[in-house]
């Protein structure tokens, strides 16, 4: 799941390479997402306020992405299972809790040949005051360009990364009541130093969510090395 918002380089000039257009499926291959367990130092500002760990794997047919966060009066935790061949969604559950408010929702999908059948169901709700999600809905959108906000990450890991790449996807959030388009960009290559030492990473930006998100995939594997929220001050750090 990584840090997942309810989001120095020397790169070469960015190439003009064709940018993806909504509504395409995208160029995906999933054996470029690594299977293991990390753990993340999670820092708001300057101030160190827990660790993430998550882990990935693949069962059988399934791959699954696991995560849990614990913050000062808080905590985020969440598992997403994807179908191995494509990562068309199959459910996924969000548990996000801080002080006294408190959110757990659970999403499922059906797969046609077209479209993505959607059910979600809010099993708890107690925040943001005023502004209450209906306890379930359904809905159908189309299958290209469409996976749950908690694969996000899982979704760029498995894109070819290059210079000056670009696509558009829509992600189905269980925090709001309808689809949120997102464009992903590959801003460059660099360095990045994290605890667990330095890599060579690409970094990579996505706007639509409730700020821009940047990841940083090491060049090699593509496992997730950092994330960052600039605007809100947030940055997760690869520990291990």
């Amino acid at each position: 799941m990584r840090l997942r918002l309810l989001g120095v380089f020397a790169g070469a000039a960015m190439l003009c390479l064709p940018q993806h257009q909504l509504g395409q499926s995208l160029p995906l291959d999933p054996s470029r997402i690594p299977a293991g367990a990390w753990t993340y130092e999670f820092w708001e500002g300057d101030v160190h306020v827990g660790d993430l760990y998550s882990v990935v794997n693949r069962q059988d047919d399934l791959l699954v992405s696991t995560s849990y966060l614990s913050l000062p009066g808080g905590r985020q935790e969440g598992t997403i299972t994807l179908r191995a061949s494509d990562l068309v969604p199959v459910h996924s559950h969000v548990v996000l809790i801080q002080g006294t408010g408190a959110f757990e929702a659970r999403m499922r999908y059906g797969a046609g040949p077209d479209s993505l059948q959607v059910q979600r169901q809010v099993v708890r709700q107690a925040f943001p005051p005023g502004q209450a999600l209906p306890l379930r809905s359904e809905w159908s959108v189309p299958r290209a360009g469409r996976y749950d906000m908690q694969e996000l990450d899982l979704v760029i890991q498995a894109l070819p990364l290059a210079e000056g790449a670009g696509w558009q996807v829509v992600v189905l959030d269980p925090t709001v009541d309808h689809p949120v388009s997102v464009s992903i960009s590959v801003e460059g290559r660099g360095t990045s130093t994290t605890p667990a030492g330095s890599f060579d990473v690409w970094r990579v930006r996505a706007r639509g969510l409730v700020t821009d998100m940047i990841y940083e995939f090491d060049v090699r594997d593509h496992r997730l090395v950092a994330q960052h929220a600039p605007s809100q001050g947030i940055r997760m750090l690869l520990k291990r």
